[in-house]
């Protein structure tokens, strides 16, 4: 080749007779984003998967009726999430983290889960914060000190952030911390604003506090219901529906 790159190579790979297939499915749900942004290119086979292709491969070996699970993910969702211009998209400026995106597509259907990703492209982790509607999201965060933070809190399978995955004698030891609530606080504001009523009410439904954020993992299941109501800039884009939000706060009543 004539530039810098990397290659695979699996010992006693046993081939299945839809080996391709498999392989493409599971590189496209992890590594979407990164192939959509010219990052990545990636040859399974006799399959290219590259920018030029992904929307294509995307819709054929996953629909939206497919279920989003453990087992058998789907990133149809998050890649609407992303992409559709009915999407919200909400924007914050992070003490810790930086610069950090929230994209929220709600459809019938959804998983109403969230999808978690650095400046690399791959999926790192998906929770499932409780709402009222069926939604996707989408969560970046591209700033170069945040990344390091995030990577920090990353386990080697590299598929959680967890605070207590940064040892004490680390440079970011104190710094994940912050970045653990930062993120937490911005999920539930983004939530909050999803379960307000059409005219702006908020809706106020009894013995429900404790479970306002439900995610998937242990560590963020011990998380604080209490959230921030943030002030919300609000503006159209070609892209969708953007909401800034700043960092002046306001305690939310739950």
């Amino acid at each position: 080749r004539d530039e810098q790159g990397l290659d695979f190579y699996i010992v006693g790979f046993k081939a299945q007779e839809e080996w391709e297939a498999l392989m493409t499915k599971s590189i496209i749900n992890w590594f979407w984003h990164a192939i959509l942004r010219k990052k990545l290119i990636v040859n399974v086979g006799r399959t290219e998967i590259s920018v030029s292709n992904i929307d294509k491969l995307m819709h054929e070996l996953f629909t939206i009726e497919d279920e989003d699970s453990e087992e058998e993910p789907n990133p149809l969702p998050y890649y609407h999430a992303y992409l559709d211009e009915g999407h919200r998209k909400y924007v914050r400026n992070l003490d810790t983290l930086g610069n950090a995106e929230l994209y929220i597509l709600e459809k019938e259907g959804f998983p109403k889960k969230i999808a978690y990703m650095r400046e690399t492209g791959m999926i790192i982790q998906k929770t499932s914060p409780g709402a009222l509607n069926d939604y996707a999201g989408l969560f970046i965060c591209e700033d170069d000190y945040g990344n390091k933070v995030l990577r920090a809190m990353e386990n080697e399978t590299h598929d959680e952030w967890n605070k207590d995955n940064v040892k004490e004698n680390s440079e970011y030891y104190q710094a994940a911390k912050k970045a653990d609530k930062e993120l937490k606080e911005f999920v539930r504001e983004v939530i909050r604003d999803l379960n307000k009523t059409q005219d702006g009410e908020v809706s106020t439904i009894g013995g429900l506090e404790e479970f306002l954020y439900l995610p998937v993992k242990d560590e963020w299941e011990k998380s604080n219901a209490t959230g921030a109501n943030a002030t919300e800039e609000i503006s159209q884009t070609e892209t969708g529906y953007e909401l800034s939000l700043t960092s002046e706060e306001q305690k939310a009543e739950v």
